[in-house]
């Protein structure tokens, strides 16, 4: 029942992501027009750029050594922590540096606010620990 309950929120979070853009993408796209799309993007791409700065390898760093250490709970719980700590300062870094580098840019700089104010990409780097939920699970 498990594995059945997980296949259909996962199927379902995959049909959501198909079809949110198709139903989105029209009406944005009349609303804002071509230019806005395009200023959209842009900004987008530097919110991204940022957000791809403040992972850093940590997933793929934190995979590795969860394995690896995936007998040894302690030495785990210390590993998982440790790099959870090391992605946090480096998102908190990155988000400074995003705020300095948008106070420095007049071009676009009040939809790159809203884009800070609204979106949640660093944050959610920030927050994320998907590459080492498992290390925290009882055995």
């Amino acid at each position: 029942m498990r594995l059945f309950k997980n296949y259909l929120l996962n199927s379902s979070y995959q049909i959501l992501l198909i079809l949110l853009p198709l139903i989105t993408a029209p009406y944005l796209s009349r609303v804002l027009g071509a230019s806005g799309v395009g200023i959209n993007a842009f900004t987008n791409s530097v919110v991204f750029y940022f957000s791809l700065f403040s992972i850093l390898g940590t997933f793929t760093y934190g995979n590795r050594e969860i394995a690896y250490y995936q007998n040894d709970k302690k030495k785990r719980s210390e590993i998982f922590w440790g790099i959870n700590f090391l992605s946090w300062m480096i998102a908190g870094i990155t988000y400074i540096v995003f705020l300095i580098f948008i106070s420095m840019t007049q071009r676009y700089q009040p939809i790159i606010y809203g884009k800070v104010l609204s979106s949640s990409q660093i944050f959610s780097i920030f927050l994320g620990i998907s590459w080492g939920w498992k290390s925290l699970r009882l055995q």
